[in-house]
């Protein structure tokens, strides 16, 4: 059996990755609005499939709407393990200067001020995770929500009573 040797293809550009954050950017509320807005998985696969075709527009190799995708998951892992490492690195130092070896680079500082701080630090108690959605958005899904998401008697939460065993009943043991 012939194994399959798949040829590497050249690292990201500069360019290419200016590319992919810029039209992330302008695209974020598509790509990571929830579905709750209305947008559909197919209106964000083909916002991926423009996002590819600027990046391919600028580089030399042609990349595919997985390959690009990929990426901006893998930049924003890294990202967030060197913001992880810088934040450990300041504590460590008692919060005076951290570690330059952990300084963001700029394409990492856009990359983060793209994904938010809730992301990288978490949701603080208390926090109302819909805070982002615009009035725009609130009426949409008001209009748009669907019958079957609507309150009724099975979904309405029942009272759970222990259950109490009763006590043996004593059987006439005739016949033993």
């Amino acid at each position: 059996m012939a194994k399959r040797n798949p040829v590497k293809k050249k690292n990201f550009s500069e360019l290419e990755l200016d590319v992919l954050i810029t039209q992330v950017q302008s695209n974020q509320l598509v790509l990571f609005g929830s579905l709750k807005s209305g947008i559909k998985g197919s209106q964000k696969n083909a916002v991926w499939n423009e996002i590819t075709a600027a990046v391919n527009s600028v580089g030399d190799v042609n990349r595919t709407s997985v390959e690009v995708k990929k990426k901006w998951a893998d930049l924003k892992l890294s990202t967030k393990k060197r913001l992880a490492a810088l934040k450990r690195s300041t504590t460590q130092t008692g919060g005076g200067q951290p570690d330059p070896r952990f300084v963001l680079t700029p394409t990492e500082e856009r990359v983060s001020a793209l994904i938010g701080p809730e992301s990288i630090v978490g949701i603080s108690v208390g926090g109302d995770t819909d805070e982002h959605v615009s009035i725009h958005e609130e009426a949409v899904l008001i209009l748009h929500k669907p019958a079957w998401s609507l309150p009724h008697k099975a979904s309405q939460p029942r009272a759970v009573t222990p259950h109490i065993r009763s006590p043996p009943k004593d059987h006439d043991n005739r016949g033993l």
